[in-house]
């Protein structure tokens, strides 16, 4: 069962890990961070859950919140004979406090920022958790957090227990930039950035040059996957369907994504959860994702009623089950 609010959760102050300059700069990186440390000893193959939130979203929303409070409160789980933790961490990558959202101050300092700097972000965050709870993470990515998530397993296999992602966004970067009008490209070409209107804000997203260019380097699916027909792709409303794929290359790096078919080496279970409703970012990517990834244990779940952001109670209810299930899964494998 999903977790009630909790203001304790929501109204704490933030620690901060500090990151070195960046870019030739002089000043050091501050990322905001909440952490809920494990309760106890914890299981070998998994320490806590790390949520990556989504573009110009905070640490604070309500499904991050609302999965602290829920691994709180299944902080005890049995495995056999034994007992274990879990932690809990969410961070705000740079431009992405809720002050800065809210404010839209220092316009000119996210306009500089893309994927790179919040990849690195969420990198050296994880690298924190796992080294202050002794034990991998499961990655739970909102939108263009799952895209984060994947690079992390990428990156960090060893560090990374699994992934859940929520409405997953990859390669939302090449989206924007392919469904701009000739009149917004003419914008950005002559201010660098752009301003987009959106459903979850009362101001415009700042869209920069920058961020779409920067976002080229990290695409995971290749154009002909975006453009498959994925009519024959089969899952069920609320329920699941499992896709495979496979690769004999073992760089741990995505093959190019002008290649005919992209494959994402990441091994570790992936859940992914998608609303049908979805105007933002179709649920066909899901499948997509699906297919592309190179674990045997993928499972997608279809919400034919969900929106992008998947924060209703019922949605947020259903995501918790699966996050315990899929903590459930990785330990029952690893003892």
């Amino acid at each position: 069962m999903s977790a009630s609010r909790n203001d304790d959760i929501y109204q704490k102050k933030p620690q901060f890990l500090t990151l070195p300059p960046a870019n030739g700069g002089t000043t050091v990186i501050q990322i905001p961070y909440h952490s809920s440390p494990p309760a106890g000893p914890t299981h070998k193959a998994l320490a806590g859950v790390l949520f990556l939130n989504g573009f110009r979203s905070s640490m604070n929303g309500n499904k991050a919140c609302t999965l602290e409070q829920y691994c709180r409160q299944q902080e005890q789980h049995s495995s056999k004979d034994s007992y274990y933790s879990i932690g809990f961490t969410r961070l705000d990558y740079r431009g992405h406090t809720e002050e800065e959202l809210l404010t839209n101050s220092n316009a000119d300092y996210f306009a500089s920022l893309g994927m790179t700097d919040w990849i690195q972000d969420a990198r050296a965050m994880l690298h924190h958790c796992v080294a202050e709870q002794s034990g991998p993470q499961v990655l739970v990515g909102s939108s263009m957090g799952a895209w984060i998530a994947l690079h992390l397993a990428l990156l960090e296999p060893d560090k990374v227990a699994g992934i859940l992602g929520i409405g997953a966004a990859p390669d939302f970067t090449r989206d924007i930039w392919e469904g701009l009008t000739e009149a917004q490209l003419q914008e950005l070409r002559d201010r660098g950035r752009l301003l987009m209107p959106s459903q979850y804000s009362t101001t415009p997203y700042p869209i920069s040059q920058h961020l779409l260019q920067d976002g080229s380097k990290w695409l995971l699916l290749s154009h002909s996957q975006e453009d498959q027909n994925t009519e024959g792709a089969t899952a069920t409303n609320n329920g699941s369907c499992n896709h495979t794929a496979h690769n004999d290359d073992k760089s741990g790096k995505a093959t190019s994504a002008q290649s005919t078919s992209s494959v994402i080496n990441v091994s570790c279970p992936v859940r992914l959860v998608h609303g049908q409703q979805d105007v933002d970012v179709s649920w066909k990517k899901s499948l997509l994702l699906a297919e592309a990834i190179a674990s045997k244990d993928v499972q997608v779940t279809l919400i034919k009623s969900g929106d992008h952001r998947l924060s209703t109670p019922e949605d947020l209810e259903l995501i918790c089950r699966i996050l315990g299930d899929l903590i459930t899964t990785i330990t029952a494998t690893n003892e």
